[in-house]
């Protein structure tokens, strides 16, 4: 999901970064509160004016959110669980943490500070939303108004029972305590999360054609991307579950015969047609006999059918320096977690003496419900 971006500081130790969709989304706020919300809401003020609380109102949006994601990074920290950094993104941020909680209690309470810390900063804002009443400053009033409001939102969309949301890791803990097993728990809180994530598209569509198009793309958006998160949690919950079993195969036990290489130069056309009906998804693309990189037939069905044939291979292959690499020995394990970390890019499995393979987590997954079958 995400984009790309620049580490900017460290918060109290922590590293923060801030992904490229987090500039466009600051943007997009600072120019929905300067020139519709405000104006509507307290006409007469001036664009001056609306544009700097615009500004001021997005940037502190953000603040909130880290804060948010700070109290969750820091009692993480504090029950021995390592925080690689936070990441604020366009829909908010994450505390991206390097191990999962030991017990339900650390899962339940590292989770709930979060929305705590939000309905903590509604009641700031509200506090001093009164006090600049008291004052008459209507600038300072819409500006502490806006934050309330936002943060009391936030806390309690977080609080939706499905996950990823904080609501729904809340309920995994719970499930955890109760049925003493992780991985079910997990199974049961992804999919209420892939449900809610559906129905939020589907309110986003509904909304789209009944006219609000701005907030009905925000829904489908925002519901995607919850259905992709919640999906991931599913697959790394599969290899959890077969933690155990998958250590004693090395990576290359799932790879099966080496399929022929592809041409950069041929056209998604033409590599569908000859991938199409093998066993594998991932192949190594070549140009001149030298190995550049890999592409797979997801990447293929992204391109239209009607322009597959004018589409070389090198346009939608993964390109060399951008595929991560691991020895044949890889422990299955270790392979998961680095294909998972990668989100959807294939990886290259060294062969010693051998030409490298091409390998991506479906054929990992596949794998993995084989052994499901066989009883693990």
């Amino acid at each position: 999901m995400m984009l790309g971006g620049v580490e900017v500081t460290r918060v109290f130790g922590i590293r923060l970064r801030l992904d490229w969709s987090w500039f466009a989304v600051l943007g997009l706020l600072t120019w929905t509160f300067a020139t519709f919300d405000f104006p509507f809401r307290s006409p007469g003020m001036g664009a001056v004016t609306y544009w700097v609380l615009g500004f001021a109102t997005a940037l502190l949006l953000f603040v909130s959110v880290l804060v948010h994601e700070l109290a969750h990074a820091l009692v993480a920290r504090a029950r021995g669980i390592p925080v690689e950094r936070i990441t604020l993104f366009i829909f908010g941020g994450v505390a991206e943490m390097r191990m999962e909680a030991r017990r339900p209690i650390d899962e339940f309470v590292l989770t709930i500070v979060g929305p705590l810390a939000s309905l903590t900063l509604a009641g700031v804002f509200w506090t001093a939303t009164q006090g600049a009443m008291a004052a008459g400053s209507d600038p300072a009033v819409l500006l502490a108004a806006t934050l309330a409001q936002l943060n009391l939102i936030l806390a309690v969309f977080n609080m939706v029972p499905a996950f990823p949301l904080d609501g729904g890791r809340v309920l995994r803990s719970v499930l955890w305590h109760l049925t003493g097993d992780l991985t079910r728990a997990t199974a049961w809180a992804a999919g209420i999360g892939r449900l809610f994530a559906w129905g939020l598209m589907g309110l986003g569509v509904w909304l789209f054609l009944a006219g609000r198009s701005m907030a009905g793309l925000w829904a489908a958006f925002l519901g995607w991307f919850l259905a992709s998160a919640a999906t991931k949690a599913m697959e790394h919950n599969q290899v959890r579950s077969l933690r155990a079993s998958l250590k004693q195969y090395p990576v290359t036990a799932v790879l099966g015969e080496a399929p022929a290489p592809v041409s950069a130069l041929d056209t998604v056309a033409e590599f569908v047609a000859s991938a199409l009906h093998g066993a594998s998804d991932a192949f190594l693309v070549e140009r001149e006999g030298h190995l550049v990189g890999i592409v797979t037939l997801g990447a293929a069905g992204d391109v239209p059918v009607e322009r597959r044939h004018l589409v070389p291979v090198f346009e939608v292959m993964t390109p060399l320096d951008e595929v991560p690499r691991m020895p044949a020995d890889t422990p299955l394990t270790k392979a998961a977690d680095l294909l998972r970390s990668h989100g959807d890019r294939p990886a290259l499995v060294e062969v010693e003496g051998q030409p490298a393979r091409a390998i991506q987590m479906a054929q990992v997954l596949r794998f993995i419900e084989r052994l499901q079958a066989l009883g693990g």
